[in-house]
């Protein structure tokens, strides 16, 4: 789940094809910095607002776990037609939970 300080437009909201998201992982080594490397692009599927048009749960195909997925929300504008102050979301997935 995106959750949002604001409702916003539910039509881009609801549109999968208005994210943008990548992946990509660090080589840990010993010292500072690390290039990104292992880059990937995945996809999402299935957007679906919530009620209050707070929240945005999102279905991604292509995670990768031990990957920093990184979202691109500028094309996120709020109900009123406010652009967002910080467009950018990153998440760590540890584990991929099992069914």
């Amino acid at each position: 789940m995106i959750s949002f300080a604001k409702p916003i437009d539910r039509a881009l909201g609801a549109n999968p094809q208005t994210y943008a998201l990548q992946s990509y992982t660090h080589i840990y080594q010993q010292g500072d910095g690390s290039p990104e490397v292992d880059q990937t692009t995945p996809r999402v599927a299935e957007a679906r607002v919530s009620a209050d048009g707070l929240g945005v749960n999102v279905t991604v195909e292509g995670l990768v776990q031990g990957h920093v997925h990184d979202f691109d929300l500028q094309r996120r504008r709020s109900a009123k037609g406010d652009r967002l102050l910080h467009t950018k979301a990153y998440y760590t997935l540890n584990e991929i939970p099992r069914d």
